[in-house]
């Protein structure tokens, strides 16, 4: 496997690329599953706050989409309540090629299964600490990924819209979203927590009909090589120099 820094892709046609920290991607298998009907009356509503202080530096490449839509989208609901009994679940969502894991603040997997109407449900605990894990399985092809936390922009924290900018997973590689990105070089952790102190009901454009969702927007990209930049000893150079574009 190769090791790839985290990015994120950004508007349609020539977008920027924000990475963030290394990450391997690590093959997983998923559990078996069958649809079910087993809603749980006691399930608790929950939404997601802006959490504590973590470290996660970002740099910035170009890139561009290759469609002006998604190449597929994913949904999670989440709630507070515990697995239900009998029921199999999964590792992941396969959205073939990318692989979509929540996990807890530990990288263990959580538990996600699907319901009669076909949706993907995570049960979650107020408290509990969470990330985001996206796997890109192909061998060639880089993906762009938008995200969304209760209709928020993890980003950006505005309105999720296909327009914003997303995580660009490099081939055969992983990314990691730990939180809402507050800059280049921190993000407020994902925790779960009561409707009234998720972050969806601190935003001025948070809508809290939305609480309660996890949404992801897939595109193809192409990414371009940055700019040659001068140098003035060019020959005293000790290493081969990564690939440019000369203007």
């Amino acid at each position: 496997m190769n090791t790839y820094n985290q990015a994120l892709v950004g508007l349609i046609g020539s977008a920027l690329l924000i990475t963030a920290g290394c990450a391997n991607h690590a093959t997983t298998s998923p559990q078996t599953y069958r649809a079910t009907d087993d809603i749980q009356p006691s399930a608790e509503k929950l939404g997601t706050e802006w959490g504590e202080d973590v470290n996660s530096a970002v740099t910035t490449v170009s890139a561009s989409r290759l469609t002006n839509t998604p190449f597929d989208t994913a949904t999670i609901y989440y709630r507070g309540e515990a697995v239900p009994k009998h029921i199999q679940t999964m590792n992941y969502i396969a959205v073939s090629p990318v692989e979509i894991k929540v996990t807890d603040q530990h990288g263990r997997n959580m538990s996600i299964y699907r319901n009669n109407q076909g949706r993907y449900v995570l049960p979650a605990k107020e408290g509990q600490r969470y990330q985001l894990t996206i796997a890109n399985t192909d061998r060639n092809r880089s993906y762009e990924v938008v995200t969304t936390v209760d209709g928020i922009d993890v980003l950006n924290g505005r309105a999720g819209s296909y327009q914003n900018s997303g995580y660009l997973v490099r081939p055969n590689s992983e990314v990691t979203i730990e939180g809402f990105r507050k800059s280049q070089n921190q993000v407020a952790a994902f925790r779960f927590a009561t409707p009234e102190d998720s972050y969806v009901n601190q935003n001025i454009q948070g809508d809290e009909r939305n609480i309660g969702v996890i949404g992801f927007a897939i595109f193809e990209v192409h990414e371009e090589l940055p700019d040659c930049e001068a140098n003035p000893f060019p020959a005293d150079t000790q290493y081969a120099p990564a690939p440019c574009k000369k203007r």
